[in-house]
């Protein structure tokens, strides 16, 4: 529980700290398992959450403006505590960040060659995009609370 607040007041300082034209709003929202092979899963806002939990974050980003925003760089953090859930980009080919200054494509590497643990990754990027007046891109990545 204590995490899950510091993870949503940290993703609402993150949310502040960028400007119009772009128009950003971040959720955490929990992964419900589906209740049958029929069903599909849920994602659920919550304040409660668990070692074990995954949790989807979710980046809009909206051109608010009346003309094109060019090389927009869209981004989402990953909180300390949380272990990205390797493969779960959307769309593919974000970069990953231990330190959120140096981007690397994905799987980020040791000095040997050997992946890194997803726990040590802080955040992820994707390629610069252009966005049309009022076009929205969603970005979305999952990580787990570990147990």
């Amino acid at each position: 529980m204590k995490l899950l607040r510091s993870i949503l007041l940290f993703l609402a300082f993150w949310n502040l700290s960028y400007a119009e034209p772009v128009a950003i709003k971040l959720a955490a929202l929990k992964v419900v398992a589906a209740a049958s092979p029929e069903s599909a899963e849920k994602l659920m806002e919550t304040e409660d959450a668990a070692p074990g939990d995954v949790i989807e974050y979710q980046a809009v980003y909206t051109n608010t403006s009346s003309s094109i925003v060019r090389n927009l760089v869209p981004e989402i953090p990953i909180p300390a505590g949380l272990v990205l859930l390797t493969g779960s980009d959307s769309p593919k080919a974000a970069s990953g960040s231990v330190d959120r200054n140096t981007f690397s494509p994905l799987p980020l590497l040791d000095a040997e060659g050997r992946p890194l643990a997803p726990g040590l990754i802080r955040a992820l990027r994707w390629p610069a995009m252009d966005l049309a007046a009022g076009q929205t891109v969603t970005l979305r990545v999952r990580a787990t609370i570990p147990r």
